[in-house]
């Protein structure tokens, strides 16, 4: 299932590594800067990240570090597979899991905004003839996008949801019948409170398809993707035409990482899209995110007003959460910053936007589970102190 963990209130600081794993070390560790960390631009984020790939024995990992208009740094390190001698590129393809949330939320933005749907458009105006219990009838798509519809959390309760690999469904109706049977079970949680679900951005993207009729995958392609020239963007585990020209996802196996396939055991059923399913190169998920960064600099896009922007980046009172973002008060930052973290099992990514001092970070990994956790973490405390010169707190 999806990592449900996705909002990171700390960060680690990042340890002097002297030693490595087994595939060892591109390089040997930079020692011209007092923090052992370099700065940005420096010529040394190859180097420190292979040093916390191998810390934490990860088959690959990547980051860059961007700012509204620019790329300032990118490196990534490590094989595409373990058991297989094909390195990381700079060009291959990472999937995201839920960071694909906030890009679903943003589509339904645009769609507001173009009069097809409302924010406060409930399930019972959506979708009038289909059976559901009462508590969700008033429930609107804001509170399925900012996760406090009440909505079950664990989306693998579907029936449907193990058969769904050799359907013959089209994907809007595979997507339908698991709206179906969330809008049967009991509510985890009172409708209007925060409850991070899965099956929430399910429905949610099975609302967008009904107003629209087109598919989450057209809408995403047509609004979000062919926009922001984000041609490597697609769905599902990356696949290349070559056995392993593509990076893989692992599984984690006893106290390390197995390597997986494309193929159906490689990703959750394709009709959860809205809430994870979403593959990109690094460059190109830059784009997206650089759009997010400008706007929280009071910058214009060009794909939404201001006013949608303020409500994807406000959170629900009470709560951090807001559309598809975690919403924190960070010193490193110089005041908010937006987060979110995305796994469906066998990657992981992870996404910090800090509007204040211009500038976002986004790590990826083809590895899942507390050492990509810790990893991850180490990451960015790495190139928070890359850009700021010194240690985030």
């Amino acid at each position: 299932m999806l990592r449900r963990r996705l909002l990171r209130t700390f960060l680690v600081a990042l340890p002097f590594i002297a030693g490595c794993a087994s595939e060892g070390l591109l390089g040997p560790p930079p020692s011209a800067h007092p923090n052992g960390i370099g700065r940005i631009g420096d010529g040394t984020l190859a180097d420190q990240l292979e040093l916390i790939r191998g810390n934490h024995r990860l088959p690959a990992l990547a980051a860059v570090i961007f700012g509204p208009d620019t790329i300032f740094e990118s490196a990534s390190v490590g094989v595409r597979a373990l058991g297989h001698d094909e390195r990381i590129g700079p060009d291959d393809l990472w999937h995201i899991g839920s960071l694909t949330k906030s890009m679903t939320a943003t589509v339904a933005a645009i769609l507001i905004e173009q009069g097809r749907i409302n924010w406060y458009t409930t399930l019972a105006e959506a979708f009038p003839d289909l059976p559901m219990r009462p508590e969700y009838r008033s429930v609107t798509l804001k509170d399925l996008l900012t996760n406090s519809s009440g909505m079950v959390a664990d989306a693998t309760r579907a029936p449907s949801w193990n058969s769904q690999s050799g359907s013959t469904q089209t994907i809007t109706e595979q997507r339908l019948q698991l709206a179906k049977e969330y809008l049967s079970m009991k509510p985890d949680s009172p409708v209007g409170t925060y409850n991070y679900s899965n099956a929430g951005y399910i429905i949610a993207g099975t609302m967008l398809e009904k107003a629209t009729g087109e598919s989450w995958e057209e809408l995403i392609q047509k609004l979000l993707f062919t926009p922001l020239a984000m041609a490597s963007a697609g769905f599902g585990p990356p696949r290349g035409t070559g056995p392993v020209d593509q990076p893989w996802g692992h599984s984690i196996v006893d106290d390390g990482f197995a390597p997986v396939p494309p193929g159906p055991d490689a990703d959750n059923p394709p009709a959860i899209g809205p809430a994870g399913t979403v593959h990109g190169d690094m460059a190109d998920l830059v784009k997206y995110y650089q759009v997010h960064l400008k706007s929280g600099m009071g910058r214009q896009t060009g794909i939404l007003s201001d006013s949608s922007f303020r409500i994807l980046h406000t959170p629900v009172p009470g709560t951090i959460y807001a559309c598809g973002w975690g919403v924190i008060d960070k010193a490193w930052a110089g005041g908010v910053a937006y987060q979110h973290e995305g796994s469906n099992k066998f990657w992981l990514s992870d996404i910090w936007l800090a509007p204040e001092k211009g500038f976002g970070m986004l790590v990826l990994s083809n590895g899942a589970g507390l050492r990509a956790s810790q990893a991850e973490d180490d990451a960015i405390a790495a190139l928070i102190t890359r850009f700021n010169g010194e240690p985030p707190n």
